[in-house]
């Protein structure tokens, strides 16, 4: 962290460094969390084993939807850092929470395995979302105030997660199945090559 008489930064080295330590941990905890259901182990009878290997569709279904979303995460903040040169405090925070709710969701994913994509627990995973998405919209926000834009353009893919994780989080009081469908396909949204470019900001390649 170098110290000047205006402010902290960091070299942008060091400070993916951590980022892309954490995003692949809690891609790697995400399969942890299957698992089958008490009572069934390898004395148990064949038809037995695979009657709960297709019961547990759920687990894989929110296991996709998960990796998918922190993979489209990771790949979008890289191209959201790719021509950036400057790391202020600000940034290192705002990315700080970022990557400390991304964290969490290897458990939110455990609570929707436990009480089988429930009501409360898919709230509780949608709301974990839209921390993510507020949490990227202030990475975002943070490196495009470092190099000295102080204003965004306005488009759907600064909407669509903004509005489509809350859309999401509502939906699962009352269907918790959709509202994991809608949260795949909100990441499916940001793997779109063309999303993914509109991540890059505006910023000077040189220092």
């Amino acid at each position: 962290m170098e110290v000047s008489d205006r402010e902290l930064t960091l070299s942008k080295g060091r400070f993916e460094s951590l980022s892309d330590g954490i995003f692949p941990v809690a891609m790697t905890l995400l399969v942890l969390e299957i698992r089958l259901p008490t009572g069934v182990d390898a004395s148990s009878p064949v038809p037995v084993q695979i009657h709960a290997l297709f019961a547990i569709w759920p687990q894989y279904l929110v296991y996709a939807a998960t990796f998918a979303n922190i993979g489209v995460m990771w790949f979008n903040h890289h191209a959201l850092l790719d021509r950036a040169h400057r790391i202020t405090h600000r940034v290192v925070i705002s990315n700080l929470f970022l990557l400390g709710v991304i964290c969490f969701l290897p458990f939110t994913t455990y609570l929707l395995a436990e009480l089988d994509l429930s009501r409360p627990a898919a709230v509780f995973y949608g709301l974990t979302n839209v921390a993510i998405g507020l949490g990227y919209a202030f990475v975002q926000r943070a490196v495009f105030t470092a190099h000295g834009k102080h204003s965004e353009p306005i488009t759907s893919w600064n909407l669509v997660g903004l509005f489509g994780y809350p859309f999401a989080t509502v939906v699962a009081l009352f269907s918790p199945l959709v509202s994991i469908i809608i949260i795949a396909l909100v990441a499916l949204f940001y793997a779109i090559p063309s999303g993914v470019k509109s991540s890059r900001l505006p910023l000077d390649d040189s220092p």
